[in-house]
């Protein structure tokens, strides 16, 4: 990352020189910024783009192909179409309306197997109004909206060593996220905390209302506008967000986006990036496509365009489908939020869309042609079978939260998009409703997990659950996925592979963050714990639960370990824990209650509870299932299923318990 920071010092001393004076040629855009007595000038094109060895500017990023000090090169290549879904001529998108060398760079940006370097060159008197901006809004219950400025370098590295080099002058910077958003700098500690950020190219931060004094006054309009269009590789803006869940692999949210466009279903690419932040080395983040009409215009025909797109997400509930009763435009200023929020149309659309989808999937009268009639099934089909591989407890299925949805202009469909998947594929970092990081639910159940509560989406309840319209659809669709090559741990592990071969020395920050203190900043593809299972693990529990549930092709080549749990061949290699309400009700993994193997694969544990009733479950620390099915024929002692995680509980007193792995099952004996 040292060389990123060099590149952009230079650059900075460069674009010095036109800070201070009146530029070269009278046709050049100016915006001048009051402070006191004094007015200092400056390029405001808002697009400069200078070239390491000569330091020169132009209205737009100046692309270049070449390493550090050699000269600009034009170096155009063509773009292939981002994400269609459709392979018909009539039915593909229309990129013509892009800048080819803009498509040329998105694809470099989100090629896996290049190098990004983002540094971010803000002040600590920036980063001391974001910080303002968080404790204003967040004491009204909002968020802040208020961006403030930065420049930008990007650096792209090709495996062949070539660079393409970017510099953003003013780009806009605020806080990004829900619950991660807090306080996270203090002049005496600088940036303590690690936050999510938003980045606009677009930004012209003249609102006096947000900027005071402080507000920009541009003396042409033509630069004001050319700000207003500015893009970076066709996006008006990016999302990057550190790896607050401690993804080992790095790579599990990116991988879920490549899975769901593998199988037909829009979704933002991403891209990792080493960050710096003023002077400090952030680690390794991931940057994220936005979901907006820039994203809709790449990935569909024209005919589908002009449609409603809305963000799902909480307020006082989730997005269920029950009800019309929170939608509109999100006004952090009033500290307006909706359940479904609208993204485009802000100004002309009446809802009437939403309006007609919700009241027809609710109709009693309701049939399989009339939930076709709102519902693009195919594409709602994929979207569940990759979101229950996935396994996010915090989805549209198991929270009701966080998905995309847009309705086609062509047909007045809704197709799904999913959104901030940092949850899934073993990924259960401080909360696993579920227990088992989601390993053990069924493709048919009705419950929404994370939720804790039953199913209350009429799209999943009469779409794909049991005795709905198309659970024989969604169980081929589950199938034929469950022979993706890339549910194979093989091939998840190339990736991996990359990812750590560029990102790896990257992964350590340069100082310790308050919030981050237990995080590994590490790459590790074999680390499996408590808070976030292994891929391995993951997929090898996953992959077995589908196949009970739906006899579905089980991939075969290097799947992972784990016990055989019910096959019929004793395991005598596992790893199990009982874990309970025993000890302070700490449900963790103790020395003294890890079972031990006394022959042909059966495992067995004693254990002395004094409390009224005891619960418990077997816990296996290598694949994070859980165990819970006890063996009647066997057990000579009183026992019973309790709640909705059907524990086992037993009255007080002293038990061995066993566990045949042959069988699956546990029996009880009380001493």
């Amino acid at each position: 990352m040292k060389r990123i920071i060099a590149i952009a010092l230079t650059l900075v001393m460069v674009l010095g020189l036109f800070a201070c004076g009146t530029p070269t040629e009278p046709s050049t855009s100016q915006i001048t910024k009051q402070t006191g007595d004094n007015i200092i000038s400056g390029n405001g094109t808002g697009t400069t783009g200078t070239s390491a060895s000569t330091g020169t500017t132009s209205s737009a990023p100046i692309n270049t192909s070449t390493k550090p000090g050699e000269s600009t090169g034009e170096g155009t290549t063509t773009s292939s179409t981002q994400g269609s879904t459709t392979s018909s001529k009539d039915d593909e998108p229309n990129l013509d309306q892009f800048d080819p060398d803009e498509l040329a760079v998105f694809e470099e940006f989100f090629n896996p197997e290049n190098q990004v370097d983002l540094y971010l060159d803000i002040s600590n008197a920036e980063l001391k109004k974001i910080q303002k901006d968080y404790e204003t809004y967040s004491s009204r219950g909002s968020k802040s909206p208020i961006y403030r400025m930065a420049d930008l370098y990007i650096t792209i590295t090709k495996p062949d060593g070539d660079e393409m080099h970017f510099t953003y002058e003013q780009v806009g910077v605020r806080m990004k996220g829900n619950t991660s958003r807090t306080n996270f700098y203090s002049d005496s500690k600088g940036m303590y905390n690690l936050v999510h950020f938003k980045i606009s190219f677009q930004e012209t931060f003249d609102d006096e209302a947000y900027y005071g004094s402080d507000a920009l006054t541009w003396t042409n309009d033509a630069a004001r506008k050319e700000r207003k269009n500015r893009t970076f590789a066709t996006l008006e803006k990016i999302d990057i967000r550190w790896n607050k869940n401690d993804d080992y692999t790095y790579i599990r949210e990116q991988y879920a986006y490549e899975l769901y466009r593998e199988q037909g279903v829009l979704a933002p690419h991403t891209a990792l990036a080493s960050v710096d932040i003023g002077r400090d080395h952030a680690g390794v983040w991931l940057v994220y496509e936005p979901i907006d009409k820039v994203f809709l215009e790449k990935n569909l025909p024209e005919s589908a365009l002009g449609g409603d797109l809305y963000k799902l997400g909480w307020t006082n509930e989730g997005a269920t489908f029950t009800s019309f009763s929170s939608y509109g435009v999100e006004d952090e200023d009033a500290g307006k939020f909706y359940v479904y929020d609208l993204k485009t149309n802000k100004k002309t659309s009446d809802h009437s869309a939403l309006r007609n989808l919700i009241s027809t999937l609710n109709s009693s009268s309701l049939t399989k042609d009339r939930f076709a009639s709102v519902v693009d099934v195919e594409n709602f089909l994929a979207y569940a079978a990759v979101s229950y591989i996935v396994g996010n407890p915090d989805d549209l299925r198991n929270n009701y939260n966080n998905t995309y949805i847009y309705f086609r202009a062509d047909t007045n469909q809704v197709m799904f998009i999913p959104y901030d998947m940092d949850r899934g594929l073993g990924v259960n970092k401080d909360w696993n409703p579920s227990g088992n990081h989601m390993t053990k639910d069924s493709p048919f159940s009705n419950k929404a997990i994370g939720n804790n509560s039953n199913q209350k989406n009429p799209l999943f309840t009469k779409g794909i659950l049991n005795s709905s319209f198309y659970k024989n659809e969604y169980t081929e669709a589950l199938k034929a996925l469950a022979e993706s090559d890339m549910l194979k741990v093989s091939t998840f592990t190339d990736s991996f592979n990359i990812a750590k071969g560029l990102y790896g020395s990257e992964a350590k920050t340069s100082k310790t963050y308050s919030n981050a203190g237990g995080h590994s900043f590490s790459f590790d593809i074999n680390k499996s714990n408590d808070s976030n299972m292994s891929f391995s693990n993951y997929i090898t529990a996953k992959l077995k639960t589908l196949s009970n549930e739906i006899g579905s092709y089980v991939p075969d080549d290097d799947t992972g370990s784990g016990g055989n749990q019910g096959t019929g061949t004793p395991d005598t290699n596992m790893d199990l824990y009982l874990r309970g309400n025993f000890n302070n009700n700490n449900w963790s993994n103790q020395s003294q209650y890890r079972m031990q193997h006394i022959g042909n694969g059966v495992y067995s544990v004693s254990v002395t509870c004094t409390s009224s009733l005891f619960k418990f479950k077997i816990y296996n620390n290598k694949t994070g299932e859980w165990y819970n099915k006890v063996d009647e024929s066997k057990t000579t002692t009183w026992f019973e299923y309790q709640g909705t995680n059907e524990n086992v509980q037993v009255q007080s007193g002293t038990y061995t318990i066993y566990y045949d792995s042959a069988t699956g099952m546990m029996y009880l004996e009380k001493k």
